[in-house]
């Protein structure tokens, strides 16, 4: 399905398989009063596979911890894409866009991931809608077939391989990751440090690895 290949493709290397998105039991909705913390037998499912795959817990009220559980709860849904092209037939509508709409992605990203920009706190921001548009990239990619699939990403190896140097060694990272998923191999930690391969992601708790390269201005 598609929200498989999209998972192992944005976040590959995970112990935690999509699959077993299907599998999780449906939550009753409880009533609590706002602003409190749920209890850990009224956390869903849902919420603590999330919390898992992100290898962070549930609980805080630290807004990068709980954004790294939230961006695998976007990763796991699609963010609704897989539903709508399912519910809407989008995948026959647009089958002959798929991969230039993949390609316009990437070439937004490129274009975002280069800006000039003085503060740290706007590199973040960067980095989080650029990792955005990389999901909806590989969700494009994931409804092709194989051969269109391939094609696709020759074209986007082809637009990044123009852009400055500076760039490309600072996106090299996520480049071989999406080869590596999109061979149908998992990105595991010793293959991201054996082929300097990275999973792009937006949220983390520590330095990004996108901005220890930083050659724009952000310190």
């Amino acid at each position: 399905m598609a929200h498989e290949l999209h998972s192992r493709m944005c976040l590959s290397g995970s112990r935690w398989k999509s699959s077993r998105l299907a599998m999780l039991p449906d939550q009753p909705k409880s009533r609590r009063k706002r602003f409190s913390r749920p209890d850990a037998s009224s956390r869903d499912a849902l919420a603590r596979l999330c919390s898992q795959r992100a290898d962070a817990g549930l609980g805080t009220w630290r807004p990068a911890t709980n954004g790294k559980i939230i961006e695998q709860q976007q990763i796991l849904t699609t963010q609704n894409l897989a539903l709508l092209f399912g519910e809407l037939g989008l995948k026959a509508l647009l089958q002959h866009r798929l991969a230039s709409m993949a390609e316009e992605c990437f070439r937004w990203i490129c274009v975002r991931q280069q800006m000039k920009l003085r503060f740290y706190h706007s590199s973040l921001v960067v980095i989080k809608n650029t990792a955005y548009a990389w999901r909806q990239m590989v969700f494009y990619l994931a409804m092709l077939d194989e051969a269109e699939m391939r094609f696709a990403i020759e074209r986007i190896e082809a637009h990044f391989a123009v852009q400055p140097s500076a760039f490309r060694e600072r996106f090299l990272p996520a480049i071989r990751g999406l080869r590596v998923a999109a061979s149908g191999a998992p990105l595991t930690e010793a293959r991201q440090a054996s082929e300097g391969a990275q999973v792009f992601i937006g949220w983390t708790t520590e330095r990004h690895w996108l901005l220890k390269l930083q050659t724009n201005g952000v310190a």
